[in-house]
This record gives C-alpha cells, sequence and structure tokens, in this order.
C-alpha cells in the first residue's frame, strides 16, 4: 500500500548511479534481511525530508520521513540532529514508549545488556531513536518521523506510523530481521 508517484521514482533513478547499486547488493547478500532504505532528498538548515522504500519493492514509496537536520561527521546537537547515514541498516525491534504509552520502532547500533539502546557513530553517542508520527521539527527529538503527506520541505503530516509498525511485524512474523537504512542525498543549501 505505497505512495506511487513519479517524484518517487525520479528520487531512485537520481541516486541510482552512486548508491542503487549498493543497496541492491546489499539486499542479495543479505536474504534473511528486510530492509526500511530512507533516502534523504531535501534538507534544509532545520529538517531532512525523507522518502522511505522497501526492500521487495525499490520501485514504490512506502512513506515519507522527517528528521532533524543532517550534520557533518562527528558532529551532533541534542535532540536537534539527524541519525547518521547508515548503508548497514540500524538494528530495528518493538519496544513500548512511556512517552507515546504504546509499543514503537527503536533503531539502534549496539545495547549494553542492561536496557540501554545507543546509536553509535563516528565516536558520537546518541540514545536509540524512535521511528514515530509528528509534523515537524519540534516533534523529532532526533528521531525519524513518518507520514503520507509532504506539506513543505519542513513540515509532515498524516502519520503512517502504524502502516511502518505493521510492515515491520509482518516481516518479523515471517521470520526475518528488519533495518532501518539512512542514505544522504544532497546537502543543505
Amino acid at each position: 500500500m505505497g505512495i506511487k508517484e513519479g517524484a518517487a521514482a525520479a528520487i531512485i533513478a537520481a541516486a541510482a548511479k552512486t548508491n542503487r547499486a549498493k543497496i541492491d547488493k546489499i539486499i542479495s547478500d543479505n536474504p534473511n534481511i528486510r530492509y526500511f532504505i530512507t533516502f534523504r532528498s531535501t534538507p534544509t538548515n532545520k529538517t531532512t525530508i525523507g522518502e522511505v522504500f522497501l526492500s521487495t519493492d525499490l520501485d514504490t514509496m512506502f512513506t515519507y520521513s522527517l528528521e532533524d537536520m543532517v550534520r557533518p561527521y562527528g558532529e551532533k546537537v541534542d535532540k536537534e540532529t539527524a541519525i547518521f547515514e547508515n548503508f548497514e541498516g540500524y538494528m530495528m525491534e518493538s519496544a513500548y514508549s512511556g512517552r507515546f504509552k504504546r509499543n514503537i520502532i527503536r533503531l539502534y547500533t549496539e545495547k549494553d545488556g542492561k536496557g540501554n539502546y545507543y546509536i553509535k557513530y563516528g565516536g558520537i553517542e546518541f540514545h536509540q531513536a524512535s521511528v514515530h508520527g509528528g509534523n515537524d521539527k519540534d516533534d523529532t527529538e532526533g528521531c525519524p518521523l513518518v507520514c503520507k503527506n509532504k506539506i513543505s520541505d519542513e513540515y509532515i503530516q498524516g502519520t503512517t506510523e502504524k502502516l511502518v509498525f505493521n510492515k515491520f511485524t509482518e516481516w518479523e512474523a515471517e521470520g526475518y530481521e528488519c533495518r532501518w537504512i539512512t542514505i544522504n542525498g544532497k546537502e543543505a543549501a
């Protein structure tokens, strides 16, 4: 139930020269993993809009994403920095959120065995990120927001959190590990 748009195909086509072959290889080399692939296409000095595709259908955009701005390697501003580009894919699991009072998707690179989850990259550490709904920068706090409508380069609408969560749990029930790949497109102007 994806969002079929000429723009989605154009975005993937534009990234094809540098990223499509890499993504195709990652998918073919890991048949027991299913990927949510975010291609960040619209960076600003506050936010980053992306298009999320599924590894089972790279020609149909599944949903939009909105994150905080992408910062240079090794730079972090707490609750105002997008998660780092990651071709290996962030590990994913369902976790109860005290903030949202429901299960949501947790993204991480490491866990410590004490219930703490982290995203570590380039000497920088984040606590886990969560995939959830929201509309703008004020809702992200370093997490990817997912939605069906891009209103502007800094505002989205119509959460698809449940759609993403359901696809994740469907894949898990089928026995697949799930990962969240993030690919930077162009730099903010």
